[in-house]
């Protein structure tokens, strides 16, 4: 490649971080400078931000049509959350409503799901109603004598309905999110376990 060309290519690639820059300043304004990092680097997309995601309480991911389909760019969160070993908060690419009052918990009473509600804690504490998603796949645990997730979740002050759906295991996941669209809670977040090998956390 001639050398002017690689430079042009330089300057141009150099502008369009400026840009990035500026408007990830623009829109992280209210965030103290302190607490605030912009880490330009490079590597595959969904590798690379694991790592990083490991010593943040969360990690936010929006969806791009632009990126689909390439592998060094296009981010997946369950995979991010796989390799992480943090939850991950997944905004759909469509959503413009700004963060929502309600959330929906899918619950099965295993490990994973616990480690989910876990995680989520933090902004479950916020909404205005969580509802605990009761989910029939075969794989649901009964409630401990003498204390269930709901009385749990009352202790942290979180306003709570349950609900009961059953779900054949293959279709777990669109059961989910038929029943969430159901509640009216359409609007709200989705805590919810991804599975891989094993199993992580994903809040969409």
């Amino acid at each position: 490649m001639p050398e002017a060309l690689r430079s042009l290519l330089r300057g141009q690639a150099k502008d369009d971080e400026d840009r990035m820059e500026a408007r990830f300043r623009a829109l992280s304004n209210v965030v103290p400078e302190d607490m605030l990092h912009r880490i330009p680097c490079e590597g595959q997309g969904d590798a690379t931000v694991a790592r990083y995601a490991r010593v943040y309480d969360v990690t936010i991911v929006g969806r791009y049509d632009s990126v689909l389909g390439n592998p060094e760019i296009d981010l997946h969160p369950d995979r991010i959350a796989q390799r992480s070993g943090r939850g991950v908060l997944t905004i759909p690419r469509t959503w413009h409503r700004g963060i929502p009052d309600e959330a929906i918990v899918a619950w099965d009473g295993q490990r994973n799901v616990t480690r989910g509600l876990a995680e989520a804690m933090p902004i479950l504490e916020t909404k205005t109603k969580v509802t605990i998603l009761r989910v029939n796949d075969r794989n649901l645990r009964d409630s401990l004598p003498g204390i269930d997730v709901e009385t749990a979740l009352r202790r942290h002050g979180i306003p709570v309905e349950m609900r009961m759906i059953d779900a054949p295991k293959q279709a777990t996941g669109s059961e989910i999110v038929a029943a969430r669209d159901q509640s009216g809670a359409i609007s709200g977040l989705c805590v919810k376990p991804c599975w891989r090998r094993s199993s992580r956390t994903a809040i969409s």
